[in-house]
């Protein structure tokens, strides 16, 4: 998967959300805009997790991601 961030858009950040939003981390639209409030849910799940709190969703968290019900 590829990395995605504040600013990113596309089908990966749908994904990200999706999963987040069923997780009750994510409150927002599923719209494919990696924006402040997906930021913030990324930020809870890396703090949840024990991962290193930077909103980004490389490696790690999209591992932390596929580990969650989806």
């Amino acid at each position: 998967m590829p990395i995605v961030m504040k600013g990113s858009s596309g089908n990966a950040v749908k994904i990200v959300q999706n999963v987040l939003k069923i997780n009750g981390y994510y409150f927002g639209s599923v719209d494919g805009f990696f924006g402040t409030m997906t930021d913030v849910a990324v930020r809870q799940l890396q703090i949840s997790k024990a991962l290193p709190q930077d909103g980004i969703v490389g490696y790690r968290t999209w591992h932390a991601l596929s580990k969650l019900p989806h």
